[in-house]
């Protein structure tokens, strides 16, 4: 089977305030719970977690919120490793450039055999050997 990735927004828009994305991330969790072998994330996305929720006014939020997407993806959390900094070593000139953060996910893709990302970040269209699954539109999960 094809895993996809799971990119930090779609967590983060589902237990976040009122926006247009929130729903349909939450339909997103719910896919994943559904068909948990489809899906795979990385350590990359709970950094960014902590970084996003720790800096706020309620780091309780951040602890809460890693919490029940780590019972989520129990099982299916990739390491970012020596092997990935190998992959990320090779994304070097890479077009468009992504940032920092998107390039670990990259590259810890490349290193797993993972061609799909869950994003809503358009920043990885265009991206060679990478199709980005926009929850937005419903898409095939």
């Amino acid at each position: 089977m094809n895993r996809i990735l799971v990119d930090t927004n779609i967590p983060m828009y589902a237990a976040g305030r009122d926006h247009p994305f929130k729903a349909a991330a939450q339909r997103a969790l719910m896919a994943i719970a559904e068909a948990p072998e489809a899906f795979v994330t990385n350590a990359e996305v709970f950094q960014e977690l902590l970084h996003r929720y720790l800096t706020g006014e309620r780091p309780e939020r951040a602890w809460r919120l890693l919490d029940s997407f780590q019972r989520l993806m129990s099982g299916r959390i990739l390491a970012i490793d020596e092997d990935t900094l190998l992959q990320l070593a090779r994304l070097e000139g890479l077009s468009p450039r992504p940032s920092a953060r998107d390039l670990v996910h990259i590259a810890c893709m490349r290193q797993h055999g993972i061609g799909r990302i869950l994003s809503f970040d358009r920043d990885f269209d265009g991206l060679p050997g990478i199709s980005r699954v926009d929850p937005a539109d419903g898409g095939d999960m």
